[in-house]
């Protein structure tokens, strides 16, 4: 995880010449801070969410940091619309790998 933090800034920086991993770790924590507080959602999320949570069991799954994803998912009012959010760091098993859609299957009690 660190290491996915650095690098994620610092392997574009590096065709400017800009290969300071400190820099780097500057830049992915304050960008990770600053995601927290963007809860703008698109045009008509909210109404359709709020049809669908009637009608429907939702869950969430994300490949996100466990802690950035629940404090967007909070902040942007997001929580009380689903049942469960599942993140990849939390089951151990990245997305698009077909073991995390199982886990997720099995964790929610829901079926193919």
């Amino acid at each position: 995880k660190e290491e996915l933090t650095v690098e994620r800034f610092l392997a574009p920086l590096r065709p400017f010449g800009v290969d300071d991993p400190e820099y780097a770790k500057h830049l992915s924590l304050d960008f990770l801070e600053r995601t927290t507080r963007k809860t703008r959602l698109m045009e008509g999320a909210k109404e359709l969410l709020d049809y669908l949570k009637p009608r429907y069991r939702m869950h969430i799954l994300s490949n996100g940091f466990s802690e950035i994803q629940y404090k967007k998912i909070n902040n942007s009012g997001l929580a009380r619309y689903f049942d469960k959010i599942i993140l990849s760091e939390e089951a151990g098993i990245n997305k698009p790998h077909p073991d995390m859609f199982t886990y997720a299957l099995k964790n929610t009690n829901s079926r193919r």
